[in-house]
């Protein structure tokens, strides 16, 4: 207690300070004790649950460990006033009001949307709900492509790969858990193609399309360069980036592309004015949820900054700033992305595999 603290023959000051530096001990070992339990768990989760959350695992320790920084640093200020306070204060009711009085502040300054939550939370929950990732949205299980989706002779035998070794935010995923982008393989497999995932580092692409979609984790100078001259020497690339940390803006510039991670529209935007191109064929609109801007010199600009259509060498790339445009999603029990944008997803299927 601080009445038998003043007591004592030490200096006061030192005595103010151990205690400070203790207290902030504890904190610290509470915060680094809860550190090794989420990076534990983490460890503990399935391969395939992991990739899910579209990040590799040294980038989710690293969040882990920033996330605990951050809380420390937020407490930090204010657990030093109310103990100043604390010792100057006979009412231990006053510090603790002075402590609700920063934390409304706090909250009502830097998260509006958290009034519910006033008085439990210190700065340290705003610091995480700042920090935390959005949820995403859930994969659309219902959504089936037409039956004569693929449905060509010319289709039979060729190869669809789909990149599942970069912390891909899209994926085919498994039979029990599925990707926003297994809506292809039943399409696919009726028409004779055939669907595999590539899960380590594309060094050596085979088959005549690579699906990327939204990767978080950066390509190899190696890799690049082995993508490019498969693409260069006759196959297909289908790349769909968005904003950081989907930006593949080294991918993106092996084939003269230039990327922006400012969202070309806030959310949702309804394109009517499309380019003539193969893929634009029948397509009446096309709708975006934001992502990033992509442009590129001597190719077909299907949507303004968004969608890239062209030829590289003897090979095909189709460049889309979006990735929703491509992938089976819903949010709130609606169905978006591939399911509004039908036409034009299939078209440029049947593009970059010359199936038209």
């Amino acid at each position: 207690m601080w009445k038998q603290l003043r007591a004592t023959p030490r200096p006061i000051g030192e005595i103010y300070a151990a205690k400070f530096v203790g207290v902030q001990v504890v904190i610290g070992i509470a915060l680094v004790t809860a550190l090794t339990t989420g990076i534990l768990g983490w460890m503990l989760l399935p391969f395939e649950m992991r990739r899910m959350f579209g990040a590799p695992d040294a980038h989710v320790y690293a969040t882990m460990a920033k996330l605990v920084l951050m809380m420390f640093a937020a407490l930090l200020p204010v657990a030093l006033v109310q103990f100043v306070l604390s010792a100057r204060m006979r009412n231990i009711l006053y510090p603790i009001g002075i402590g609700l009085a920063l934390t409304f502040s706090n909250l009502l300054l830097f998260a509006p949307g958290l009034e519910p939550w006033l008085p439990y939370a210190y700065p340290g929950a705003v610091v995480m709900t700042r920090l935390a990732k959005p949820a995403a949205q859930e994969v659309d299980p219902a959504y089936r492509a037409p039956e004569d989706a693929f449905a060509l002779n010319a289709a039979k035998g060729k190869v669809i790969v789909v990149d599942e070794g970069h912390a891909n935010r899209h994926s085919l995923g498994t039979s029990e858990h599925g990707g926003t982008l297994r809506w292809i393989i039943e399409p696919a497999e009726r028409a004779g193609m055939e669907v595999r995932g590539l899960y380590g580092a594309a060094r050596q692409v085979e088959g005549n399309l690579l699906i990327v979609a939204g990767a978080a984790a950066a390509y190899s100078a190696g890799e690049i360069q082995a993508i490019e001259a498969w693409v260069r020497g006759g196959g297909s690339l289908l790349l769909l980036t968005d904003h950081p940390p989907f930006g593949n803006a080294a991918l993106a510039g092996a084939f003269g592309v230039k990327t922006d991670p400012r969202a070309p529209a806030p959310s949702r935007t309804v394109f009517t004015e499309l380019a003539p191109h193969e893929i634009t064929g029948g397509v009446r609109q096309v709708v975006t949820y934001g992502g990033q801007t992509v442009v590129r010199k001597d190719s077909d600009i299907l949507l303004r900054s968004q969608l890239l259509a062209f030829d590289y060498g003897r090979g095909r790339v189709v460049v889309s700033g979006d990735t929703a445009l491509f992938t089976a999603q819903r949010k709130n029990g609606a169905s978006f992305g591939v399911s509004e944008n039908e036409t034009l997803v299939l078209n440029t299927f049947r593009w970059l595999l010359r199936l038209k």
